[in-house]
């Protein structure tokens, strides 16, 4: 038992280092990439080869085909996240350097909190948020500053790529979406891809590739390119799923902290990029507001519950699963990752006292399905 605990150790943490490293170094390979390559036509080969081949490992292995209707979920968080978010990232990149763009990106949680305040049936965060929020709104400012450097058309762009993905996020759990969650991130990456790649041809970046500017681009850019889809959009989405169904979205939240410090620390090794007052300022605040954000809604996240940020567990009343022992099944609970155990409980890290939740009817046959069509109940939690 006790070298089963440290493998299991072993495993969150090199989780954790993964999504450190590849998704702090991401930002790095894409101003790679689009100094040589156009970013919207870049960016949607990217996911749609990464798209395609989750989606069809998925499939093969016997997911189940969604539903037009089921379909509905991964064009709009791919409309928004992908096309919006990663397409405004790839443009803007051409000339805001990677570690400010991490830094810019990295606002996300704070406008997640942002949305489901303002959002209908919304109750106000703790105050410690909503100082978050402001703090964060300050480093935004001080980060998107047009510089001799930088014009601030790209640095305006770059501060709209936060909330799209946000509002994606936000979204996701609210639309029609397939039963695997990977399967929707799957779909979500090939139909932002097409997006992209449509975008791009609109934009006129067919153009721009040659003969002679593919030679000229050299093996480099197509090299952070493949790095991008395999690690970027594979290996680290692989890891970041993995541990929000182990460990929660708490710890996988600390990414939000450490990415930026890694993509500024590798895009002055590597690109020899050389930080500003500003951004050293700018970053601080807005790691100050992520952290603000973060605290306040897990150690006030309970909504007047004991405990805040301890699991919790969605009791389920006649819910059977046939042959599902020793199962884990990932569902969908306001984004956060949910897993089934054998006494018949939902267990999620992002539950609140009193919060409804609804159960939808799987059609997927064989273990683990339910078996009844619709299950409605109330939050409590576990001691």
């Amino acid at each position: 038992m006790k070298e089963r605990t440290k493998r299991q150790w072993f495993e969150v943490v090199a989780a954790l280092a993964a999504i450190y490293l590849i998704w702090g170094t991401t930002y790095a390979a894409i101003r790679v990439v689009v100094t040589c390559l156009p970013p919207l036509l870049a960016g949607g080969l990217r996911f749609l080869v990464a798209g395609a081949a989750l989606t069809g490992a998925l499939l093969a292995r016997g997911a189940p085909i969604p539903s037009r209707r089921q379909l509905l979920g991964p064009a709009v968080t791919g409309l928004l996240m992908m096309l919006g978010s990663h397409g405004i990232v790839g443009w803007s990149e051409q000339w805001v350097p990677s570690g400010q763009a991490a830094v810019v990106m990295s606002t996300m949680p704070m406008w997640m909190a942002l949305y489901q305040w303002v959002w209908p049936g919304g109750r106000r965060p703790p105050l410690m948020v909503i100082a978050g929020i402001a703090l964060g709104f300050c480093g935004v400012w001080v980060l998107c500053r047009p510089s001799g450097a930088v014009q601030p058309g790209p640095l305006l762009a770059l501060a709209c790529a936060p909330p799209l993905w946000a509002l994606g996020s936000v979204l996701s759990p609210r639309l029609p979406q397939p039963g695997s969650a990977m399967l929707a991130t799957g779909l979500q990456m090939l139909m932002g891809g097409v997006m992209l790649l449509v975008a791009g041809g609109l934009r006129g970046e067919v153009a721009l590739l040659s003969h002679a500017s593919l030679a000229a681009a050299g093996p480099t850019p197509w090299l952070a390119l493949g790095y991008l889809t395999l690690f970027g959009s594979g290996v680290a989405l692989c890891a970041y799923t993995w541990l929000l169904r182990e460990v929660g979205p708490g710890p996988v939240s600390s990414y939000a902290f450490v990415n930026p410090l890694v993509a500024v620390v590798f895009g002055r090794i590597a690109l020899n990029e050389t930080p500003n007052s500003g951004l050293w300022l700018g970053g601080s605040l807005v790691l100050g507001a992520v952290g603000l954000v973060l605290g306040g809604r897990v150690g006030g996240g309970g909504g007047g519950g004991a405990g805040g940020g301890g699991p919790a567990s969605l009791r389920l009343a006649n819910a059977r699963m046939p042959g599902c022992q020793n199962a884990r099944m990932p569902e969908r609970h306001g984004g956060s990752a949910v897993k089934v155990t054998t006494d018949y409980r939902l267990q999620t890290t992002d539950c609140r006292p009193s919060d409804p939740f609804t159960v939808q009817d799987r059609a997927e046959p064989g273990p683990p399905s339910w078996s009844g069509t619709r299950l409605r109940g109330a939050c409590s939690r576990t001691p």
